[in-house]
């Protein structure tokens, strides 16, 4: 199978959101702006492949903004403060954004309404207060904008599956044909 590659072995960006086993031998890093309703309908096809490559596949989350879009930003810097700290909870939120994209047309006001779904309490929310003032967060989004950019990526969401291009996002089966070739190297790798 010929496949188109990226070189992300350069990324700017060191720490990533990662959902699914962080050892598997297949990852899948996803570029995506909350308030993109192709990223809503990616989102049905990648928890169906996730569930299917159970343990062998995970997900990387990078993000790219699109300005016309005015609770893209805000979600993504929110997901990255609640991901800093609990991991669990920022998947609860990027689940939940996706559930209830329509809140991000108003901006910061309707992210706000998001969080307050979430239940925190009233430590998390101090402390997630405090950790959107981080510029680690800020500098992580805009690192992954410019690779995103570097790369020439003009429309989200964009995947990657270890470097190789997913042509078509509505289909599992091309994200299965890709992870399926790279599990059988893996394991012809393996039993040499």
């Amino acid at each position: 199978m010929s496949l188109l590659t990226y070189d992300t072995a350069n990324s700017v960006v060191v720490a990533q959101a990662v959902q699914g086993n962080p050892l598997a031998p297949v990852t899948i890093t996803e570029y995506i702006d909350f308030q993109c309703g192709y990223c809503a309908q990616a989102k049905k096809t990648v928890d169906e492949v996730m569930k299917k490559y159970n343990g062998q596949v995970n997900l990387v989350v990078k993000h790219m903004p699109l300005e016309f879009h005015a609770g893209a930003l805000p979600a993504a810097r929110y997901f990255e403060a609640l991901y800093q700290r609990n991991p669990v909870i920022a998947w609860n939120f990027f689940n939940l954004v996706f559930r209830e994209q329509a809140a991000l047309e108003n901006g910061e006001v309707g992210v706000q309404y998001l969080i307050n779904k979430l239940n925190l309490s009233q430590e998390e929310l101090e402390q997630l207060s405090q950790d959107l003032t981080n510029p680690l967060i800020a500098e992580k989004i805009y690192a992954d904008i410019a690779e995103g950019d570097a790369m020439g990526i003009d429309q989200v969401p964009f995947f990657l599956i270890n470097g190789h291009k997913v042509e078509n996002y509505e289909q599992p089966e091309d994200f299965n044909k890709i992870i399926d070739a790279l599990l059988l190297e893996k394991s012809e790798a393996n039993s040499i």
